[in-house]
């Protein structure tokens, strides 16, 4: 595709069009991942960094079934649970022998660390926080060895609301 400024399109004419109505069409296929804080439990230690429960579930949008559901993280920040939850959603996948199912995640900060392989979180290593830590290096370790090729894409909410994974805390 070519590259493109923001104030251009790639797709000209009549393709724009087409190309708008698509992308104003809620995904019907893959998996929409997504994490939260358990309510009321999230705290702010004098370090600076959110410490708190974060937990994260995926969703099949062809059927719009639960497919995962994490384990409550005890101390962890939201962007490690929205990775988490990514990188669960591609483990499903492969599972499943689905090399081409999009997962989408409403996080950037996550989708860009998964597209990357790389997770420079800021969250401090010690006795609070070394169970994430290993569980984050554990995944990350999947996700670099195995490369899944499915696209990891931004859930557009503005276009297609909440995502059906969100948890309804807000």
């Amino acid at each position: 595709m070519p590259q493109v400024s923001m104030f251009e399109t790639a797709v000209e004419g009549d393709e724009f069009y087409e190309y708008e109505r698509k992308m104003a069409m809620k995904p019907t296929k893959g998996i929409v991942c997504d994490a939260s804080c358990v309510k009321g439990n999230g705290t702010k230690k004098r370090d600076g960094y959110f410490h708190g429960e974060v937990e994260w579930q995926g969703v099949d949008l062809a059927t719009g079934k639960k497919v995962f559901t994490s384990h409550v993280q005890r101390r962890s920040t939201i962007n490690i649970g929205e990775l988490m939850s990514i990188i669960d959603a591609l483990k499903h996948l492969d599972l499943m022998g689905d090399f081409d199912a999009p997962v989408y995640n409403d996080n950037t900060t996550a989708i860009a660390w998964a597209r990357r392989r790389k997770a420079p979180t800021k969250l401090p290593l010690n006795a609070h926080t070394a169970q994430t830590h290993k569980d984050l290096k554990e995944a990350m370790g999947w996700l670099v060895y195995f490369k899944p090729k499915n696209p990891i894409l931004k859930w557009d909410t503005d276009r297609w609301g909440e995502c059906p994974a969100d948890f309804g805390r807000k």
